[in-house]
């Protein structure tokens, strides 16, 4: 049986492929040189905006996903506008916290997508 969570999760899923896709950009980035990383960052930045933007025309039906879903938007754009600061601060001594908190990201992304996936199922 089909429900409003599954309709919303099957328009949800290019916002989920997209955070995938600068999860994985972002990683890639990192044994690259400063101007990728760049790039990978306002990738996250603008796929977190993105987002954020098209949860509030489509909210989802179970609140805490959807909460969780808008928080992980949220972690996405900190990290996004913490990196010219922390750039700035420390240079490539900044690249280190840069790479923890791009795999943080990616850990809490799948954790999203295990929940969302259980509830699919249950």
């Amino acid at each position: 049986m089909i429900d409003g969570f599954d309709t919303w999760f099957k328009r949800a899923a290019h916002q989920i492929e997209s955070l995938m896709a600068v999860t994985n950009q972002a990683q890639n980035a990192m044994i690259s040189e400063v101007p990728a990383v760049r790039s990978a960052v306002d990738a996250i930045g603008s796929a977190a905006t993105e987002g954020r933007r098209w949860l509030r025309t489509n909210p989802c039906p179970d609140h805490d996903l959807g909460d969780r879903f808008g928080r992980l938007f949220e972690r996405y754009a900190a990290v996004a506008a913490g990196f010219e600061e922390g750039y700035r601060e420390q240079g490539t001594g900044y690249l280190p916290s840069l790479t923890q908190d791009v795999g943080s990201l990616g850990s809490d992304l799948n954790n999203f997508i295990a929940d969302v996936q259980r509830r699919l199922e249950g």
